[in-house]
């Protein structure tokens, strides 16, 4: 089963993606800020990452970039 790495700050939001991603056949690690996604990327090592784009303490997309360095690295 692939693990998907969930980070979105709506909590309504949050607990429907991972509802559904869950019936598609994923293992969800659900989190609600950036912080916490780049805590768990390190160290669950996820198939499939999908972030909100407006996340408490950093950008959505500047935690894309950190992601695509520390995978690349």
């Amino acid at each position: 089963m692939k693990t998907l790495l969930l980070a979105e700050s709506h909590p309504p939001t949050l607990e429907h993606l991972t509802g559904l991603l869950s019936q598609a056949g994923y293992t969800v690690r659900a989190v609600s800020d950036a912080v916490m996604a780049l805590e768990h990327f390190s160290a669950d090592n996820p198939d499939v990452v999908v972030l909100g784009v407006d996340l408490p303490h950093v950008e959505g997309q500047h935690v894309v970039h950190l992601l695509r360095a520390h995978s690349q690295g």
